[in-house]
């Protein structure tokens, strides 16, 4: 793991958190939070959890609150850590650049949101703190990028051991390893597919303070099609295949990470 700097280890962090959530229904997708001695970001399809050692080199206790609910063990099944393939960065900025790119982006100002945080002093002197449009992307959340910069389509099928993703969940998991300097990730696979036939799968990084962990839902395919469009109707055979590279270790000490 590299040298990181605590903005950019805060920028993975909001990566899986959804701020247009409700925060009265969703507290947890909204910011991160710590639980089970672990720093959590999620949205609901994707989650970055990082062991609070790792995570105090870059951030405070004070910086999140601390949610009892939800719990971390019911949100995911558990994984099976068979220790024989790694999803590599490389391999990951490979298959991402073969989705179909699109020129509209996040707004790098209000990161997407839409909103910006500002100041209003009244003629009386008391300060005001106002959320209002954000100036730059006129309140949309998204901004024309030069056609050098354009991004991956959000809703395009990729697949991984068998299972159909959204481009845009994997597009976050390489930012998220780019941000913290991560090269491979210890692939782990789900235990036990569910009645509709799929599960989150999960990635495992270890560092000498603890671990990193990421975790991604999968979308289901329906009837040989995918449940998303790009201008076209998408087999199962258009999706994009992300390759596990094979690294023929087994560690029989550590069988499943229980979430």
């Amino acid at each position: 793991m590299k040298e990181i700097i605590s903005e950019d280890f805060k920028d993975a962090l909001l990566l899986a958190t959804d701020p247009d959530a409700s925060e009265e229904y969703f507290p947890e997708y909204v910011a991160p939070f710590w639980q089970d001695q672990k720093l959590v970001a999620t949205e609901g399809h994707i989650m970055l959890a990082i062991d609070e050692e790792v995570a105090l080199q870059y951030v405070s206790k004070d910086d999140y609150e601390h949610l009892a609910k939800p719990n971390i063990n019911a949100l995911l099944h558990r994984f099976l850590d068979t220790g024989d393939c790694d999803l590599t960065r490389d391999e990951l900025e490979r298959a991402i650049g073969l989705v179909p790119k699109c020129d509209y982006g996040d707004c790098e100002e209000c990161k997407g949101s839409g909103q910006v945080r500002v100041n209003y002093r009244v003629h009386g002197g008391q300060l005001y703190a106002l959320n209002a449009d954000c100036p730059v992307c006129s309140g949309t959340g998204r901004v024309y990028l030069d056609p050098r910069k354009k991004v991956p389509v959000d809703k395009f099928p990729m697949l991984l051991d068998g299972q159909y993703f959204r481009s845009g969940m994997m597009y976050k998991i390489l930012q998220i390893m780019k941000l913290l300097g991560i090269d491979d990730m210890a692939y782990l696979a789900p235990g036990e597919l569910s009645g509709d036939g799929y599960v989150p799968i999960g990635f495992r990084y270890k560092t000498d303070r603890g671990d990193i962990y990421i975790a991604v839902m999968p979308n289901g395919i329906d009837e040989g099609k995918a449940f998303w469009h790009y201008n076209k109707c998408l087999r199962k055979k258009d999706a994009v295949k992300i390759k596990l590279t094979p690294n023929g270790k087994k560690d029989d000490d550590d069988p499943e990470i229980p979430w």
